[in-house]
């Protein structure tokens, strides 16, 4: 059964199509254009190039504000070079780093290295929210090519669910960026730090934010905390006790590992569900474009894309289940029950019906219904796994 992709809808809600899934169709497809998702946490707009990440702004976390603060910290820039950038930027309208290029106080090298951070930092974010809106708009982006290195977004997304995963490890211990820290009384040698620790020990000469010694360092936000984080663990930076900073959370949404895995695995075998889908849409007239409105079109071309994915990860997870016990499992049910599957949602297809399995000698059969939900017709999905 084929799908026309040219009327296929890409807006929708992410409970019902994860971010996951919009940056890999978008990525596999080669679009250029801008996404936009919106939420209660805020609006995030990603312009895309080619499939490939060009820039990032939010709403809570306006990049050019990041930049701005994040170099004037590390005293890679003076307010005064700040406020000649400002001028020139106001009579050209060009973003603040494009104006700072022009300027010339700051090398490119440094300024492409602190775009390029801001950018990554945004799109982790935006990697942790589990609600909101999204609508990718095709069409031409613009961004500083000479400052603005194209970002694999593959890559990026599963850079994001490793760090969401880790995230959890020390969010209770530091669950804002405005918590304020310092040394302990002890002394400590240069010698007895590894080189990120022993930059973060150096920053801390006096008490300052989590947010503070991210922008001094220039290390990132993630980076910053892990290595603060073992710091207080072997008792050579603490919390400044009696003292609050802002009340900005971090927004972070901590996943276990089983959890985790199951997005990472879900991202990876959709490329090969879509794989085949993307050569035809590549044989499509140049004038194609997506609808941005949502329709049951376009829900139809991604929902069996959305199942067959689904197929193929509780396939993942019944093969671990072989491999770790050596027994094929009855049902689908018994592997939720026995911790194979962490999610008893993946047992659904995209139209809400359950997945159907049938263990035979020395084979697993996966089924789907499909969209009219009746079985043995052309729109059933199947998936046959040999144990």
């Amino acid at each position: 059964m084929t799908h026309d992709l040219r009327i296929m809808a890409l807006a929708g809600n992410i409970k019902e199509f994860g971010l996951a899934d919009i940056f890999q169709i978008v990525s596999l497809q080669q679009k250029t254009g801008v996404l936009t998702v919106e939420s209660s946490q805020g609006k995030v707009t990603v312009p895309l190039e080619k499939g490939l990440i060009v820039g990032a702004d939010a709403s809570f976390r306006p990049i050019e504000e990041r930049l701005e603060q994040s170099l004037l910290q590390s005293n890679r820039l003076s307010k005064f070079q700040l406020k000649r950038a400002t001028e020139n930027q106001k009579k050209t309208h060009q973003p603040l780093w494009t104006a700072l290029a022009e300027v010339g106080d700051l090398d490119s090298g440094t300024l492409q290295h602190a775009l390029s951070q801001q950018i990554h930092e945004t799109i982790y974010q935006l990697l942790r929210w589990t609600e909101g809106d999204y609508k990718f708009e095709p069409g031409k982006v613009e961004y500083d090519q000479n400052l603005v290195s194209p970002v694999n977004t593959e890559f990026l997304v599963m850079e994001g669910f490793r760090i969401t995963d880790e995230w959890s490890e020390f969010e209770k211990e530091i669950p804002s960026l405005q918590v304020l820290i310092r040394r302990t009384q002890g002394n400590v040698s240069p010698e007895d730090l590894a080189d990120v620790e022993n930059t973060i020990y150096r920053i801390l000469e006096s008490e300052k934010t989590i947010q503070d010694v991210a922008d001094i360092s220039q290390l990132g936000e993630f980076d910053t905390c892990q290595t603060i984080y073992e710091l207080m663990k072997k008792g050579w930076v603490e919390k400044v006790p009696g003292k609050k900073g802002k009340k900005t959370k971090i927004r972070r949404v901590a996943f276990d590992f089983k959890a985790l895995f199951a997005k990472v695995a879900m991202f990876v075998v959709g490329i090969a569900a879509i794989a085949g889908v993307v050569v035809g849409v590549r044989m499509l007239p140049k004038n194609f474009a997506l609808i941005h409105r949502p329709n049951l079109d376009g829900l139809a071309a991604i929902s069996p894309l959305a199942t067959r994915s689904r197929l193929q990860n509780i396939a993942y997870y019944a093969t671990i289940q072989f491999f770790d016990t050596g027994a094929r499992s009855a049902s689908l049910e018994e592997l939720v029950s026995n911790g194979a599957i962490p999610d008893s949602e993946l047992l659904r297809d995209a139209w809400g019906r359950p997945i159907t399995l049938t263990s035979g000698s020395d084979a697993l059969l996966l089924r789907s219904l499909g969209a009219d939900g009746e079985p043995d017709t052309d729109d059933d999905i199947t998936l046959n796994m040999s144990l």
